[in-house]
């Protein structure tokens, strides 16, 4: 009987141990789970963040100015020579003149709107010197 008791003990505290190491080891594995879930979560906020950056100077690409040449504002230049004047008003414009003034703007990009023949364009194409600025015309 003392025998049968001792070993029905020693069985309980295997039982015991292996039930405490089958829990050790689902922890373990849910530590593991969550690190790498964090991990994941990192890599694809980063990647999210990567695309928005990608698209966002896509876009700010298509709306900035073609790259000119000297020659092509000369030519501009002389086009506007016989409206001398025209549309002048744009240049004197005080949200225009605020978005010239700056040192570093908050956008190098300024829309306009209006309707067709307003005088948007000539003043901008004999910027002196040449624009660096893009300016979007809209009519």
């Amino acid at each position: 009987m003392l025998h049968r008791r001792l070993i029905a003990e020693q069985a309980a505290i295997l039982h015991s141990e292996e039930s405490r190491m089958s829990i050790q080891a689902v922890l373990a594995h849910i530590q593991q789970y969550e690190r790498d879930r964090l991990t994941k979560l990192e890599w694809l906020r980063k990647r999210e963040n990567d695309e928005r950056d990608r698209k966002y100077l896509a876009i700010l690409e298509w709306f900035s100015a073609a790259q000119t040449t000297i020659s092509d504002h000369e030519s501009f230049c002389r086009t506007r020579v016989p409206y001398k004047g025209t549309g002048e008003w744009i240049l004197e414009h005080e949200k225009f003149q605020n978005w010239m003034g700056q040192d570093t703007p908050v956008s190098s990009t300024m829309w306009m709107n209006g309707i067709p023949g307003a005088g948007r364009l000539l003043p901008i194409l004999s910027f002196e010197p040449p624009c660096l600025y893009s300016l979007l015309i809209f009519a």
